[in-house]
């Protein structure tokens, strides 16, 4: 027999990240109700998320495992590998759209943007361990 919780009425971003915790799916969060950020982590050993960390302030000493920020990763669940940093990679390749165009500027510096902007798209073959990606640097704006 499975018992299942069931949620009535408005749900608070802060409750819903513990339901979501207890359920085995840990994600960055925001506390709509109280305007701040929740962050949210996960312990990862071996590449699987071993648990999650909602309210996660720093040093967790003792965990047997490494501590991963989750705004990087999006949602992730217990037992499962953790992925690759795509959300990252996905907004700085969203973030350097504006500079790839730029009229004003010469050839050299779009070609670094460029050359950036590849760098970016082939990290996940660069780095297939999502906890060890070396991130490309951005050239001058």
């Amino acid at each position: 027999m499975t018992i299942e919780r069931i949620w009535i009425g408005s749900e608070s971003e802060s409750d819903r990240l513990s339901r979501e915790i207890i359920e085995g799916i840990c994600r960055p969060a925001i506390d709509v109700d109280n305007a701040s950020v929740i962050q949210s982590a996960a312990i990862v050993k071996g590449g699987i998320v071993m648990t999650c960390i909602a309210g996660f302030h720093g040093d967790l000493g003792g965990q047997d495992g490494t501590i991963v920020d989750l705004s990087d990763f999006g949602s992730v669940r217990v037992g499962e590998a953790l992925p690759w940093p795509r959300l990252k990679r996905d907004a700085l390749l969203a973030a350097s759209d504006a500079y790839i165009s730029r009229e004003d500027k010469g050839a050299d510096w779009r070609a670094a943007w460029s050359v950036y902007r590849q760098s970016l798209r082939d990290l996940p073959i660069a780095f297939p361990n999502p906890l060890n990606v070396i991130w490309p640097e951005k050239p001058a704006p």
